[in-house]
């Protein structure tokens, strides 16, 4: 029996994360200044649907978190 192994291990992962976190420092703040145009904030909830390494939602979950 072959063993398996995590599909996101090894060279082709860590070149995808790279380019994913050069695409946020160039990008995100255009998507963050857009929500906060909008008026996402402390209580919202939110539902973020998209390709990338996580940084808008890690963003959205500061900016709208729990209220208690």
């Amino acid at each position: 029996m072959s063993q398996l192994r995590y599909f996101a291990t090894g060279s082709e992962f860590e070149s995808e994360r790279e380019c994913l976190s050069i695409l946020e420092q160039l990008f995100d703040y255009v998507t963050r200044r857009s929500l906060v145009q909008l008026g996402v904030s402390k209580g919202w909830r939110c539902c973020e649907i998209g390709a990338g390494g996580g940084s808008i939602t890690r963003w959205l979950a500061e900016v709208v978190g729990p209220s208690r």
